[in-house]
């Protein structure tokens, strides 16, 4: 809050009329004295003042009050407009006080004093609320010693008690208190003139007062709308800072830099990586068959001996049926020789039913073959069977795979021109494209030897196991990786890579 020092009165007593004080032609203009013509080439101003020349014979007081808005409107923000119109009403009233107030949040706050009085902090407040009284009731309040040149108002009560406390030539006194209102009924703020000393307000000064009311909120309303946001003036110093130390600013940033350059960090080499399982058992067909009953589909966790297939063995059980069928009759017929002692044909009969037992054994384990088992514990991997019930297979024609998935191996391509980097027990971040983030690994192998590829690309391979108990991770899932190798400075690692691509593509 501003307080500037009241400006010399150019009347002579309070009966003076306020117009020939604020007439240009008797006052400094305090825009003249910064540096600015009041011919500016703002139509509206021009025409403020020819308005006031105009209205100087028939009404000053409009003239007047014309004149202090063009006055108020040349300077440069809405702060400096309010500590204007405070300093040309103290000069143009003679008033003891003056306090303009800007509205914000819904409250008339005090942002400039005028006037020979002091005023203690502890009296704004009481101003506030004067303000929000006649801002609530959208008018102008008149305060006096005077009972009945008193308009009734509890909170402008208050205040003349209060200076009266603190001040006391305020014994005798006269207030006016003007809300700003726009034409669109918006509040710009508030204005209270005090004089002291007597319990009057003058007519002229009244007059005049209630003229500019409505101009003043206008043209505050006005400033109030070219003000620039806290931001931008922020944005706006640091430019300027900027721009004035942008020397040492450089010169710091590129000690910075040079600084970095030196900072030793792991230097990271990347690859491709793929999940893969740490073991795998292939089921294969063990015999020319169809194929028959499917117990199990893709993904479904087995146990090892668990039945996950079969083979159609129809026309095997028939054979089998009529084997077991042939045994009994060659062992009644043998038993009905050696009865007739005809040891010739029982001899005879003995044979045929050990080459008919041999050959059911053998379709007993081509039977228990035809039913296909898990070998380990796992989960069922490959296409699923279904769609392929009662195709014909061939011998060793793969069926399934079972895997256990509770560990899995991350196979990493490495570029050659990487390698040299390389070696087994350096940490590894994996970022797979449907699982995220993996971390705390290590390489555990590094291929001796590159390999082309199903791209066609050369690389070298490692790998990396990984936990997979919780089951989130598939064989298949695909993505990068980062080994962090040996610790080399900062500037050191962006040049290799520059270095890299220059000599690949010379």
């Amino acid at each position: 809050m501003n307080r500037p020092v009241r400006p010399q009165s150019l009347d002579s007593s309070p009966s003076t009329e306020p117009a020939t004080s604020a007439d240009p032609a008797t006052s400094a203009d305090p825009a003249q004295a910064s540096g600015k013509s009041d011919r500016d080439d703002n139509p509206l101003l021009t025409a403020l003042q020819h308005a006031a020349a105009a209205a100087q014979q028939t009404d000053p007081a409009d003239a007047a009050a014309l004149d202090l808005m063009r006055r108020v409107l040349l300077t440069a923000d809405a702060a400096s407009g309010r500590r204007r119109a405070a300093d040309l009403l103290a000069e143009t009233t003679q008033a003891d006080l003056v306090a303009v107030g800007r509205y914000q949040d819904g409250l008339c706050h005090i942002e400039t004093l005028a006037g020979d009085a002091a005023v203690p902090p502890s009296i704004t407040s009481d101003i506030e609320v004067a303000w929000s009284e006649a801002t609530a009731l959208a008018r102008t309040i008149r305060t006096s010693t005077q009972p009945t040149r008193c308009d009734a108002s509890l909170a402008h009560r208050c205040l003349a008690d209060a200076l009266r406390q603190h001040n006391p030539a305020a014994a005798q006194h006269a207030m006016l208190t003007l809300p700003l209102l726009t034409d669109s009924d918006a509040v710009a703020g508030a204005v209270l003139v005090a004089w002291f000393g007597r319990g009057t307000i003058d007519s002229a000064h009244e007059r005049f007062l209630r003229r500019l009311q409505p101009c003043l909120a206008e043209a505050l309303a006005v400033l109030d709308q070219n003000v620039e946001p806290a931001w931008l003036k922020r944005l706006r110093e640091g430019r300027r800072l900027l721009t004035r130390r942008r020397a040492q600013i450089a010169g710091l940033v590129l000690g910075l830099v040079v600084a970095a350059g030196f900072l030793p960090i792991a230097y990271p080499v990347h690859a491709e990586v793929t999940l893969q399982p740490q073991q795998r058992r292939v089921v294969a067909a063990p015999f020319e068959a169809p194929l028959g009953e499917i117990h199990v589909a893709p993904g479904d966790a087995v146990t090892s001996g668990q039945l996950l297939c079969s083979l159609d063995t129809e026309q095997a059980r028939s054979r089998l049926s009529a084997l077991q069928a042939e045994s009994q009759r060659i062992a009644s017929e043998r038993a009905g020789h050696l009865a007739a002692r005809r040891l010739g044909e029982a001899e005879l009969a003995r044979l045929d039913g050990q080459r008919n037992q041999a050959e059911l054994q053998q379709l007993q384990q081509y039977l228990q073959r035809a039913e296909i088992r898990s070998p380990i514990d796992g989960v069922v991997l490959g296409e699923d069977l279904q769609p392929h019930r009662g195709v014909p297979l061939e011998t060793g024609q793969v069926l399934l795979e079972v895997a256990p998935l509770d560990v899995l191996v991350a196979e990493l391509e490495i570029p050659p021109d990487q390698i040299m980097h390389v070696r087994n027990g350096q940490p590894v971040v994996l970022r797979l494209d449907a699982a995220g983030r993996i971390d705390q690994l290590s390489l555990q192998r590094v291929a001796p030897r590159g390999e082309v590829n199903q791209q066609g690309t050369y690389r070298f391979t490692a790998r990396a196991t990984v936990d997979n108990r919780h089951g989130g991770l598939k064989p298949g899932m695909q993505g990068s990786a980062r080994i962090d190798t040996d610790r080399k400075p900062l500037a050191w690692c962006l040049l290799q890579r520059l270095w890299q691509r220059v000599k690949n593509w010379s």
